[in-house]
């Protein structure tokens, strides 16, 4: 068997495991029912944004996956995390529902 192949492969599971950790970090989870009520919005308006946010990341899960299959894991996952972190933008900093 392979080794140098096999050593290759859990380097790739660890970076994988570590970007999975650090995508899901949300430290502000806590804290933003008290944001929101800040900025005027009522319960129903927080937690329906929320609700989109978990209705979208259902949504997208079997169509990331066909992509991986014909544009490689590693460049999905990277467009992935592009496009999260434009969301955390987005979500972070709008002002009216």
């Amino acid at each position: 068997m392979n080794t140098k192949k096999l050593s290759g492969s859990w380097n790739n599971i660890r970076r994988l495991i570590l970007v999975k950790f650090l995508t899901t970090l949300y430290f502000y989870i806590p804290y933003m029912t008290l944001f929101f009520q800040r900025r005027g919005f009522n319960y129903v308006q927080i937690n329906s944004m929320w609700g989109i946010v978990v209705f979208t990341m259902f949504l997208t899960e079997i169509p990331t996956g066909l992509l991986a299959d014909q544009w490689g894991r590693r460049r999905v996952v990277q467009i992935a995390i592009l496009f999260q972190f434009i969301g955390e933008l987005l979500f972070l900093f709008v002002t009216d529902y």
